[in-house]
C-alpha cells in the first residue's frame, strides 16, 4: 500500500472539479467530484454509495453531535430540524392498539378499559398527537348508559365542561336492547408537550345495576344477529 502526504490537492485547471477515481486498470470508475464551490458530487457514478462505519457517521462540526449514524443495520437521524414549510402539519408516525376480544365492567366510576392502551414517543415537544378511538359498546340493561373518556398520562382529556353533577366524558352509548351494539368514535388533536413516551388509554363506567360490554352485545346469544366486533385506539404524531 502506498502513502501520499500532501497539504493541498487542487485540479490542474482553475475553477475545475477535483475528481477522485477508483480502479487503476482500464477505465477508471468515478468516486466523486469536489466542485470549485466545495460541493461533493456523486452524479458521475449513478451506483455510488456512502457506507457508514458501525461506530461512525455524519456529525456536526463539533465532532460529537450526531446527525446520521448507523448501528446493526439501523440508521438514526438525530438533531435535525427541518423548516416549518416542509414539515408543519405532516404525519410523522402512527401507533395503534386493536382489541378483538371482549371485556366488561360493572364499575360506576371510571376505570381503565382492558387492552385499550397505546404508547407514543413524540419527536418534538411542540408536535401534536391526533387520537382516534373506535369503540363498540353495549349494556346489559336497555336504556342504561355506558360512558367513556380518553386519558393521557393519567388525566382525562377531551371531556365536557363541569355542569352540576353531570358526567364529564368523551362519549357514550345508551342501550336499546340486549342484541344492540353502539359505535362510539372520538377524535382529538392533543398537545402532550413531551418527548418522552406518552400513554393514552380509554376508561369507562356504567350506570349502577348494569354491566357494560365491549365488542359484544348484552345478550351475547350464539346467533348471527348477536354480533361480535373489534375496537381500536390510534395515535398519530403531527409535526407542529
Amino acid at each position: 500500500m502506498s502513502l501520499v502526504r500532501v497539504d493541498t490537492i487542487k485540479p490542474i485547471t482553475s475553477s475545475a472539479d477535483l475528481s477522485l477515481q477508483g480502479d487503476n486498470g482500464g477505465s477508471a470508475v468515478d468516486c466523486l467530484n469536489i466542485t470549485s464551490a466545495g460541493d461533493v458530487d456523486f452524479s458521475g457514478n449513478t451506483d455510488a454509495k456512502i457506507k457508514l462505519p458501525s461506530a461512525g457517521g455524519i456529525y456536526e462540526s463539533d465532532g460529537t453531535t450526531a446527525i446520521l449514524t448507523e448501528s446493526g443495520g439501523t440508521v438514526t437521524l438525530d438533531n435535525v430540524v427541518l423548516g416549518s414549510s416542509v414539515t408543519s402539519g405532516k404525519l410523522l408516525q402512527v401507533v395503534q392498539t386493536v382489541k378483538l376480544d371482549t371485556t366488561s365492567t360493572t364499575a360506576t366510576s371510571m376505570e381503565d378499559m382492558t387492552g385499550m392502551t397505546v404508547d407514543i414517543t413524540p419527536a418534538s415537544a411542540s408536535n401534536k398527537v391526533y387520537v382516534l378511538c373506535d369503540l363498540n359498546l353495549a349494556n346489559s340493561v336497555a336504556g342504561y348508559f355506558t360512558l367513556v373518556q380518553i386519558v393521557r398520562a393519567g388525566a382525562a382529556i377531551y371531556i365536557g365542561d363541569a355542569a352540576g353533577t353531570r358526567a364529564r366524558v368523551s362519549g357514550g352509548s345508551k342501550d336499546s336492547s340486549n342484541n344492540a351494539i353502539w359505535n362510539v368514535g372520538s377524535k382529538y388533536l392533543d398537545s402532550p408537550s413531551s418527548t418522552s413516551a406518552v400513554t393514552y388509554k380509554i376508561q369507562w363506567r356504567i350506570e349502577s345495576g348494569s354491566t357494560g360490554y365491549l365488542n359484544r352485545t348484552g345478550g351475547d346469544v350464539n346467533a348471527t344477529h348477536y354480533p361480535r366486533t373489534a375496537s381500536s385506539i390510534t395515535v398519530m404524531e403531527i409535526s407542529a
